[in-house]
């Protein structure tokens, strides 16, 4: 299986032009098939060197987040959270680490992520509903009441 991971991606890494970008890319790519397929090391290697090659690629911290919270590497996830959310200040990385927080039984800081998106965003975002949600549910755990 993974083979043929490895045979798809180098046919689509043929087609493109070769520079920093794309190459980040078939890296983000790369990592998120094998974490599909449960290479979870190994993914987190190619979400590394996908950040490393476009700094600015916010699927890659976003996929890598997700892993680690996945993984319960909550210290790592928030790192990786911080890193990307000085680059994307508004972006949906606010969410995954007020998800990487409320795991972490920090609710009240979680609750400052998901209203910090939501302050920033709007219902068009495809994640504003999801973050509605969410700091619905953070606020029935802090028995607070919306606004």
């Amino acid at each position: 299986m993974r083979d043929c991971c490895d045979l798809y991606l180098e046919r689509i890494a043929g087609s493109l032009d070769s520079d920093k970008e794309n190459e980040s890319q078939i890296r983000f790519f790369r990592g998120f098939a094998l974490s599909n397929l449960g290479f979870n090391e190994e993914s987190l290697k190619e979400f590394d060197l996908s950040i490393e090659l476009d700094p600015e690629n916010i699927l890659a911290y976003n996929q890598k987040v997700r892993l680690l919270l996945s993984l319960e590497k909550y210290d790592e996830a928030l790192e990786v959270a911080d890193q990307g959310l000085r680059i994307f200040p508004h972006s949906q990385l606010n969410l995954y680490k007020s998800t990487v927080l409320n795991s972490m039984d920090r609710p009240d800081e979680a609750l400052i992520y998901v209203e910090r998106f939501l302050n920033h965003n709007d219902e068009d975002n495809e994640f504003y509903d999801e973050a509605l949600e969410f700091k619905e549910e953070i606020c029935d755990e802090l028995k607070y009441t919306l606004p």
